[in-house]
């Protein structure tokens, strides 16, 4: 089994409070984990995007000892394809996560839109999930007293993080895992594989879960994982 360090990157309005179960049950199978607390376009600060996350996580994976797994849910797929090709990773994993094609924005690779429930203040600069979108896109699954730690936690999302476009995002000779979520309201299950085939070696493995696997299938996204792991 590799020696490399798990590293979890999450996604857009959150923070590295959603992966601890996750995280947990990794470190439980013996597996080096590193879990990202905050990126930079959820600070709060509306000039710090796709670019700054970016260079936030190239800085993680260079002060560990070895290499990196880098796995990225939803908008954190954004950030993980900008380290492809770097020889301190190691491997990719997609959770139900964006993989841009090179060039392309998170608006693009969704569709040229952003949802409808995302809504953007752009005097600010930021986004944030409507309040009545919370209960069905994040928290779907949860017993409401959950439900309400999580909604707590959401935190405004620079709009710059949207619009900010990729660099090259060829993994070449990385291996690459798409953990498809089938149950999916927010990322489509048909979305996923064709994002999942911008390569022709990613392995594509599938769990029956909603957009949060982290929150309702704890263990089967720690074993799916765990696999990709394995290099």
């Amino acid at each position: 089994m590799t020696s490399s360090t798990i590293v979890l990157v999450n996604g857009a309005w959150s923070g590295g409070w959603y992966w601890q179960p996750v995280a947990a049950g990794l470190r439980e199978r013996g597996l080096e984990v590193s879990v990202i607390d905050t990126l930079p376009s959820a600070s709060g600060d509306p000039t710090l995007g796709l670019t700054a996350d970016t260079e936030f996580l190239r800085k993680v994976i260079g002060d560990l000892p070895g290499q990196a797994i880098l796995v990225g849910h939803s908008y954190g797929g954004m950030v993980i394809s900008q380290l492809a090709g770097d020889p301190r990773v190691a491997g990719a994993v997609y959770l139900t996560a964006f993989w841009p094609k090179r060039g392309a924005s998170f608006v693009d690779s969704a569709g040229g839109k952003l949802a409808r429930w995302i809504e953007t203040d752009e005097d600010s600069g930021l986004t944030h999930i409507a309040a009545e979108a919370v209960a069905k896109v994040v928290t779907d699954g949860l017993d409401p007293e959950q439900a309400k730690t999580v909604a707590f936690q959401l935190r405004p999302q620079s709009l710059l993080s949207f619009t900010e476009h990729s660099g090259d995002t060829d993994w070449g000779d990385t291996p690459v895992t798409y953990i498809v979520c089938t149950e999916d309201r927010v990322i489509p299950e048909q979305v996923q594989r064709t994002m999942a085939k911008n390569s022709p070696a990613t392995l594509i493995t599938e769990i029956a879960a909603s957009h949060f696997p982290m929150f309702t299938a704890v263990d089967e996204t720690v074993a799916a994982i765990a696999e990709a792991a394995v290099i």
